[in-house]
């Protein structure tokens, strides 16, 4: 017998809104001010605009091996697993 594991990590075991906070300031070369972190959305963690066309493609480089391997973990999270 097989078992499947499923996790949801973004926001539960891993802090994907503090990783999007460090790939805007690679993109931008500028540390945004975090102005809610219990926000959802990261535009509203960190008051950041909301991006289209080049500029968001240009922003979603960001998002790679190194965005996903150093992501940080929530509080509490190696507990819980």
């Amino acid at each position: 017998m097989t078992g499947i594991i499923a996790l949801d990590a973004d926001g539960v075991l891993l802090d994907y809104g503090a990783a999007y906070g460090r790939a805007w300031a690679r993109h931008t070369g500028i540390e945004p001010m975090e102005r809610d972190p219990q926000a959802y959305w990261p535009m509203e963690r960190w008051g950041v605009p909301r991006l289209s066309g080049q500029e968001l493609q240009a922003l979603r480089t960001q998002f790679d091996e190194r965005f996903w391997g150093a992501m940080p973990a929530m509080p509490g999270a190696l507990q819980a697993c």
